[in-house]
């Protein structure tokens, strides 16, 4: 079980209002999704970047190298399921 994580997370999104709109479609599942990906690897790395876009979020994660991404998942929205869906 993870008790602590110290990681930098920042958020950005490609049009204003993408989180909101998520959070409208589907509150439970939106949170679920960045809880998901904020934690994603535990305490090996030390930055994720959550970029929002029309249907998905991508987390990009970095460990000692902050020029260089370590790691990059995606999280797709199914709007007929109202659900994401993780992809790396």
């Amino acid at each position: 079980m993870l008790s602590h994580l110290d990681r930098d997370i920042e958020i950005r999104e490609a049009k204003e209002g993408i989180f909101e709109d998520f959070m409208a479609k589907n509150y439970e599942a939106t949170t679920q999704a960045i809880g998901y990906l904020s934690t994603w690897g535990g305490p090996k790395y030390s930055k994720v970047y959550l970029f929002a876009m029309k249907d998905e979020i991508t987390a990009t994660y970095f460990d000692t190298n902050p020029n260089r991404a370590a790691y990059c998942i995606g999280d797709i929205w199914h709007e007929d399921e109202k659900r994401f869906s993780f992809h790396s």
